[in-house]
Formats: C-alpha cells, sequence, structure tokens
C-alpha cells in the first residue's frame, strides 16, 4: 500500500495475512483496483464477528457492490480517522460484537452506526430472489443467512420502508423471482396453440379457420357449399382467435399459466406471491433495540423493554375510569383494592409510556 498510508497504519497482503497477525484493529482502509478483490475481502471483514461492524474505507471506486459493503471513499489517513471518530461514539452505547449475537442485531447494530444509511436493494440476475441486500448477506456468520430476516424486522417495527422501487411476483414453492408466463389452451392445458382468423357462415353456422374456407381463390364453406361474397352478408369474422393443436378447442383469449424457472412449479397467475422490493433504513424502535441490547416485539402489550403500547395503555385507562364511575359508595370498599390496583398499573405504564 502506497505512502501516506504505509507510513502511519500497518499494511497487509490481504485479510487472511492480518488475522495471521494477531493485531487489533478499529477500522481498516482497503486499497485495491480490483474490484473482485474488493468484494471477497469486504464480505470476509462483515463476516467476521470480531470485524463485521467496523468501518471499512476505500481508496478506489470498486463498483456498485463494494460500495454496499464499504463507508464510502476516502482521499486520506486523516479523513479516515475524522470520520471513525463519530463512529466511535456511536459504537460506545453497546459491546462487541461476537459470534453468539443474532444476525437480527447485528444488522441492526450495522444501521445504528451508520445512521445516514439507507439499505438499498442490489439487483443481480443471478440471485434467486433477484433482488437481495449485500451487506445483509455478508453479515452472516458463516454464509447461514435466515430467510425472511427483512420481512421480519420490517413486520416487527425495527426497520422501516424509504421508498418503493419495484414489486416482483415469486414463486409460491421455492421463492425464486425467476418466474414467467405462459399461454395454454383453457380446455386442456397444452401450450399447443395457435391464433388464427376464424370465420362464421351465415348459412349454416359453421365456424372455421379462414384456411379452410378458401378454394380456387375464393370463399367456399365446405360444410353446406355456400360462396361467401360479401362480409356481414353471407359471413363474418368470429369472435374466437385461437385453437389447440391437440383438442381443437376453439377459444376468444388463452389460459396465462405462471411457471417457475427454478422448480419447474406451474399453477395459476393469481398464485404468485407479491414482493415489495424497499430501500430501508433504522427505525426508531431498532434504535431503542440496539441500546437495549434486546429485540423482543416492541409493540407487545408489555414486552421485553418494559414499553407499552399505546392503544392498550388508552384502553386500560378508559377501562378504570368507567370502574370508578359505574359502582356506587355500597361497594366502594369491595372494590377499593382493584381501583387501587388499576391506578398504580395504570400510572406505571404512562412512566413506561413516556420514557
Amino acid at each position: 500500500m502506497p505512502r501516506p498510508f504505509e507510513a502511519l497504519h500497518s499494511v497487509y497482503r490481504d485479510y487472511d495475512a492480518f488475522l495471521t497477525s494477531g493485531a487489533a484493529a478499529n477500522g481498516f482502509v482497503l486499497n485495491t483496483t480490483d474490484p473482485r478483490e474488493a468484494e471477497t475481502t469486504l464480505t470476509q471483514i462483515r463476516s467476521s464477528a470480531p470485524h463485521s461492524l467496523k468501518p471499512v474505507y476505500l481508496v478506489h471506486d470498486n463498483g456498485p457492490r463494494a460500495a454496499t459493503l464499504a463507508d464510502g471513499c476516502i482521499s486520506s489517513l486523516q479523513e479516515a480517522s475524522t470520520r471513525y471518530e463519530r463512529f466511535a461514539k456511536r459504537a460506545a452505547v453497546f459491546k462487541e460484537s461476537s459470534p453468539t449475537d443474532s444476525e437480527e442485531l447485528r444488522l441492526l447494530r450495522y444501521l445504528y452506526l451508520r445512521p445516514e444509511l439507507t439499505l438499498a436493494p442490489f439487483k443481480d440476475w443471478r440471485h434467486p430472489q433477484l433482488y437481495h441486500y449485500p451487506i445483509v448477506d455478508a453479515l452472516a456468520l458463516s454464509g447461514q443467512r435466515r430467510p425472511g430476516l427483512i420481512k421480519n424486522l420490517r413486520n416487527r417495527g425495527l426497520i422501516e420502508s424509504v421508498q418503493l422501487l419495484d414489486r416482483l411476483r415469486v414463486c409460491p414453492h421455492c421463492d425464486h423471482a425467476h418466474t414467467g408466463f405462459i399461454d395454454v389452451c383453457p380446455n386442456c392445458h397444452v401450450i399447443d396453440i395457435r391464433e388464427e382468423t376464424f370465420l362464421h357462415c351465415y348459412t349454416c353456422g359453421n365456424v372455421a379457420p379462414q384456411a379452410e374456407y378458401l378454394h380456387g381463390g375464393r370463399l367456399t364453406c365446405l360444410k353446406c357449399q355456400a360462396v361467401l361474397r360479401h362480409i356481414g352478408v353471407d359471413y363474418d369474422r368470429a369472435l374466437d382467435n385461437f385453437s389447440c393443436g391437440i383438442c381443437r378447442h376453439l377459444f376468444v383469449e388463452p389460459e396465462v399459466r405462471a411457471r417457475c424457472y427454478a422448480c419447474d412449479w406451474s399453477g395459476d397467475s393469481e398464485q404468485l406471491i407479491t414482493r415489495r422490493i424497499e430501500s430501508l433504513r433504522l427505525a426508531d424502535a431498532g434504535r431503542i433495540a440496539v441500546r437495549s441490547g434486546q429485540i423482543g416485539d416492541l409493540y407487545s402489550v408489555l414486552d421485553d423493554l418494559n414499553y407499552v403500547n399505546p392503544p392498550y395503555f388508552r384502553h386500560m385507562t378508559d377501562w378504570c375510569i368507567n370502574l370508578a364511575r359505574r359502582y356506587t359508595d355500597t361497594h366502594s370498599r369491595s372494590f377499593a383494592s382493584s381501583s387501587t390496583m388499576c391506578s398504580t398499573s395504570s400510572s406505571a405504564l404512562a412512566a413506561t409510556a413516556s420514557c
């Protein structure tokens, strides 16, 4: 690595050489012009528990995929040091990442340390889901990414949508996005269908492809031998536009079937699952989860963080008030303890909700 980096920091040929040295690091500066080498090194760092959350800065632009795994480009070590100071202040709120941390917690911490970061999907036609989040894949230790992680965090309110970028229809059997549509015969469901022009003979009512009426340069019905001279008088064009090459069924519109090119599933197009492709960011609930180190359901009645759902709090408060108004002094003694308990509970909930 050229100066000035060499003058102030330890330099290693690659990430494996760094691990062999046993040295500690607060961050990394990656100096390579090879995008593939940059992606490989970044993936190694993000997949390593001790260093997965560390800042990694690039000296050169190594392409869009590397950019999603790094923390931007720098022009000097002074710039890297300045950025790291802000990074270290936010990192002080929780302990170092460890192999025992859940994949969800690592991702939330990664986003917490980068408050301006928007988690953008990366489109890759080779990926089973077509869109994916490289940093989510990389943060999974040993490459064992749990399916549905983004959807789970999204449903729990820990991350939130910034912008809807695309909408896909994925296979309900294997979850792959590489699906297609094909027209089939609505009678026997084969793909051997033909689009043709059909004529309707007014004399006998025969409906057949136009080619079957052409004889000797004129239109003649093979069924009744009538000569069809004038459209709208002798004949008309039938509504049927398709014919099946197997069962000879005539129909106006073919049936549209969906099929998956990964698992060969085939079915009605309405069976495909709609998937929203969005850019995401850390939600307020996610920030609370990072600071507490717990990622329980923040919106249950009483969760691991001792927060209460506001609608439930209002419901309980109204119930206690109505309870006090309903019963007269005759029953005040028997309900004194209950009212006190409800009042205490409501106060506790109010204090929790105001935190």
